[in-house]
Protein backbone atom coordinates (compact mmCIF):
# COMPACT_ATOMS: atom_id res chain seq x y z
CA UNK A 1 0.00 0.00 0.00
CA UNK A 2 2.83 2.21 -1.24
CA UNK A 3 1.80 6.12 -1.81
CA UNK A 4 3.71 6.04 -5.56
CA UNK A 5 1.13 3.94 -7.04
CA UNK A 6 0.79 4.31 -10.71
CA UNK A 7 -3.20 5.33 -10.75
CA UNK A 8 -2.32 7.70 -8.12
CA UNK A 9 0.47 9.33 -10.52
CA UNK A 10 -1.53 9.59 -13.29
CA UNK A 11 -4.57 11.28 -11.53
CA UNK A 12 -2.18 14.03 -10.21
CA UNK A 13 -0.75 14.99 -13.89
CA UNK A 14 -4.07 14.64 -14.81
CA UNK A 15 -5.47 17.37 -12.71
CA UNK A 16 -2.09 19.48 -12.93
CA UNK A 17 -2.87 18.82 -17.29
CA UNK A 18 -6.60 20.10 -16.61
CA UNK A 19 -5.47 23.02 -14.16
CA UNK A 20 -2.98 24.36 -16.64
CA UNK A 21 -5.56 24.12 -19.36
CA UNK A 22 -8.11 26.18 -17.46
CA UNK A 23 -5.23 28.99 -16.53
CA UNK A 24 -4.09 29.24 -20.14
CA UNK A 25 -7.58 29.45 -21.12
CA UNK A 26 -8.66 32.23 -18.85
CA UNK A 27 -4.88 34.04 -19.66
CA UNK A 28 -5.13 33.77 -22.96
CA UNK A 29 -9.15 34.07 -23.60
CA UNK A 30 -9.24 32.90 -27.08
CA UNK A 31 -12.65 33.27 -27.49
CA UNK A 32 -11.65 36.70 -28.27
CA UNK A 33 -10.70 38.60 -31.55
CA UNK A 34 -8.31 40.20 -29.55
CA UNK A 35 -4.28 39.71 -29.57
CA UNK A 36 -3.21 37.74 -26.59
CA UNK A 37 -2.90 38.79 -23.44
CA UNK A 38 -4.82 42.76 -24.70
CA UNK A 39 -6.59 44.55 -22.19
CA UNK A 40 -8.48 46.65 -24.95
CA UNK A 41 -12.17 46.71 -23.75
CA UNK A 42 -14.82 47.67 -26.14
CA UNK A 43 -17.93 49.06 -24.70
CA UNK A 44 -19.90 50.59 -27.97
CA UNK A 45 -19.46 52.95 -30.32
CA UNK A 46 -19.00 56.61 -28.39
CA UNK A 47 -21.74 59.37 -28.11
CA UNK A 48 -21.08 62.33 -30.41
CA UNK A 49 -19.96 65.68 -28.94
CA UNK A 50 -22.48 67.86 -28.51
CA UNK A 51 -22.25 71.55 -27.95
CA UNK A 52 -24.70 73.10 -26.00
CA UNK A 53 -27.05 76.00 -28.20
CA UNK A 54 -25.25 78.66 -25.80
CA UNK A 55 -21.63 77.62 -26.37
CA UNK A 56 -22.86 77.22 -30.49
CA UNK A 57 -24.09 81.07 -29.85
CA UNK A 58 -21.11 82.31 -28.22
CA UNK A 59 -18.96 80.99 -31.02
CA UNK A 60 -20.85 82.23 -33.61
CA UNK A 61 -20.70 85.48 -32.53
CA UNK A 62 -17.16 85.51 -31.71
CA UNK A 63 -16.38 84.25 -35.29
CA UNK A 64 -18.50 87.31 -36.67
CA UNK A 65 -16.36 89.74 -34.90
CA UNK A 66 -13.56 88.13 -35.59
CA UNK A 67 -14.72 88.75 -39.79
CA UNK A 68 -15.46 92.13 -38.76
CA UNK A 69 -12.06 92.71 -37.00
CA UNK A 70 -10.57 91.71 -40.67
CA UNK A 71 -12.78 93.73 -42.72
CA UNK A 72 -11.53 96.60 -40.25
CA UNK A 73 -7.92 96.04 -41.13
CA UNK A 74 -8.93 95.96 -44.87
CA UNK A 75 -12.53 96.93 -46.11
CA UNK A 76 -12.76 93.93 -47.65
CA UNK A 77 -16.50 93.01 -47.29
CA UNK A 78 -15.82 89.47 -48.33
CA UNK A 79 -14.57 89.07 -44.96
CA UNK A 80 -17.77 89.02 -43.73
CA UNK A 81 -18.82 86.24 -46.22
CA UNK A 82 -20.55 83.58 -43.77
CA UNK A 83 -20.49 85.75 -40.47
CA UNK A 84 -22.50 88.50 -41.44
CA UNK A 85 -26.28 88.29 -42.83
CA UNK A 86 -25.81 90.10 -46.06
CA UNK A 87 -30.01 91.45 -44.95
CA UNK A 88 -28.89 92.59 -42.16
CA UNK A 89 -28.89 95.90 -40.66
CA UNK A 90 -25.37 95.28 -39.31
CA UNK A 91 -24.20 94.57 -42.63
CA UNK A 92 -26.03 97.20 -44.54
CA UNK A 93 -23.94 99.57 -42.20
CA UNK A 94 -20.86 98.14 -42.72
CA UNK A 95 -21.18 98.37 -46.50
CA UNK A 96 -21.71 102.26 -46.25
CA UNK A 97 -18.21 102.13 -44.13
CA UNK A 98 -16.37 100.17 -46.47
CA UNK A 99 -15.18 103.31 -48.53
CA UNK A 100 -13.51 104.85 -45.67
CA UNK A 101 -11.14 102.28 -44.61
CA UNK A 102 -7.97 102.09 -45.56
CA UNK A 103 -6.34 98.72 -46.68
CA UNK A 104 -3.71 97.75 -43.66
CA UNK A 105 -3.78 100.83 -42.06
CA UNK A 106 -4.24 99.05 -38.75
CA UNK A 107 -4.94 95.65 -37.62
CA UNK A 108 -7.96 95.33 -35.46
CA UNK A 109 -9.09 92.64 -32.95
CA UNK A 110 -12.49 92.36 -31.48
CA UNK A 111 -12.68 90.54 -28.05
CA UNK A 112 -15.85 88.90 -26.97
CA UNK A 113 -15.45 89.06 -23.11
CA UNK A 114 -18.16 87.95 -20.11
CA UNK A 115 -20.52 86.31 -22.79
CA UNK A 116 -23.72 84.56 -21.64
CA UNK A 117 -26.29 83.72 -24.60
CA UNK A 118 -30.24 83.32 -24.62
CA UNK A 119 -33.13 82.97 -26.77
CA UNK A 120 -34.67 86.70 -26.96
CA UNK A 121 -37.88 86.89 -28.94
CA UNK A 122 -37.44 83.93 -30.85
CA UNK A 123 -33.69 84.58 -31.62
CA UNK A 124 -30.36 83.81 -29.61
CA UNK A 125 -28.90 86.84 -28.60
CA UNK A 126 -25.43 86.99 -27.14
CA UNK A 127 -24.01 89.90 -24.57
CA UNK A 128 -21.21 91.02 -23.06
CA UNK A 129 -18.38 93.31 -23.48
CA UNK A 130 -16.18 93.65 -26.92
CA UNK A 131 -12.78 95.06 -26.35
CA UNK A 132 -11.67 96.25 -29.38
CA UNK A 133 -7.67 96.67 -30.12
CA UNK A 134 -6.01 98.46 -32.84
CA UNK A 135 -2.69 97.25 -33.17
CA UNK A 136 -2.79 95.36 -30.06
CA UNK A 137 -3.56 98.32 -28.12
CA UNK A 138 -7.49 98.97 -26.71
CA UNK A 139 -9.11 102.02 -28.25
CA UNK A 140 -12.26 100.80 -26.94
CA UNK A 141 -14.55 98.31 -24.62
CA UNK A 142 -18.44 98.21 -25.36
CA UNK A 143 -21.01 95.97 -24.10
CA UNK A 144 -23.20 94.66 -26.57
CA UNK A 145 -26.12 92.66 -27.53
CA UNK A 146 -25.29 90.52 -30.71
CA UNK A 147 -28.18 89.65 -32.31
CA UNK A 148 -27.44 86.06 -34.21
CA UNK A 149 -30.18 84.55 -36.85
CA UNK A 150 -29.78 81.64 -38.69
CA UNK A 151 -27.95 81.23 -42.18
CA UNK A 152 -27.59 78.40 -44.41
CA UNK A 153 -23.89 77.61 -43.14
CA UNK A 154 -24.67 78.57 -39.30
CA UNK A 155 -25.93 81.12 -36.83
CA UNK A 156 -24.90 84.72 -38.31
CA UNK A 157 -25.01 87.74 -37.13
CA UNK A 158 -27.74 90.12 -37.26
CA UNK A 159 -27.03 93.50 -35.63
CA UNK A 160 -25.95 94.42 -32.82
CA UNK A 161 -27.34 96.65 -30.39
CA UNK A 162 -25.32 98.86 -27.67
CA UNK A 163 -26.38 98.51 -24.04
CA UNK A 164 -23.31 100.56 -22.88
Amino acid sequence: MGGNSPGRLAAAVGLIVVLAAVLLWQFFDWSSDEPAGSDVVTIGTPAPVVVSDEAAWVAAAQDALDAWARFASTGDLAALDGFLDPAGPQYAQLVGEASTIGSGEATYTFVLENAAAAMRDGFPVVSGTVMILRDGEIVDEVVWDLHLIEGGTGWLLWTVEDRG
